[in-house]
């Protein structure tokens, strides 16, 4: 009898564990997945807020704009998938990244008036999909959404060197 309890126990403990390593691994991908839905939303809303914000500035033989730019609808899409998104991190990181949602909403509610304003609007854009990408792809925690613009730009924007991209031939004249 001390033998089979002993076979007994062995099962249970490896029922046990075997279950365990499951649940971390199902609960880290579910989490990966859940980054990444959120993350591709975020950036969706983004280049929506982008392609709006070109589509309206129309300059005037000064430069000016025509009329203001404000784009409401996209500073609550930003500001909820933000909040989403911020669901995945803890702490600090969640904290950074609600400051950085909120703070995007104001800009983007603000809008411009003139085209100073459209520069300085199109450049937060760049900055947010940067470190959106950053974010999704992993390369990024909540923590960097705290981040000066100097800093998401320099770690996270583009940085390929000429000469480093492959050689398909120039566009002709």
């Amino acid at each position: 009898m001390g033998i089979g309890l002993v076979y007994v126990v062995s099962a249970l403990l490896g029922a046990l564990l075997g279950g365990l390593i499951s649940f971390a691994v199902a609960a880290r991908s579910s989490r990966r997945d859940r980054r990444a839905r959120y993350g591709e939303s975020l950036l969706h809303t983004l280049s929506s807020a982008e392609q709006r914000l070109a589509a309206v500035y129309e300059p005037d033989a000064r430069g000016a704009l025509r009329k203001p730019v404000t784009l409401r609808d996209e500073a609550v899409a930003v500001w909820s998938r933000t909040e989403l998104a911020s669901s995945l991190e803890s702490g600090s990181g969640r904290r950074a990244m609600q400051a950085w949602g909120e703070q995007l909403f104001e800009v983007l509610s603000l809008g411009a008036e003139n085209h100073a304003q459209v520069g300085w609007l199109i450049q937060r854009l760049d900055l947010a999909v940067y470190i959106t990408i950053a974010w999704t792809a992993g390369y990024a925690s909540g923590s960097d959404f705290a981040r000066p613009a100097s800093e998401v730009a320099m770690m996270f924007g583009p940085s390929v060197h000429e000469d480093e991209k492959p050689d398909y031939g120039r566009r002709p004249t």
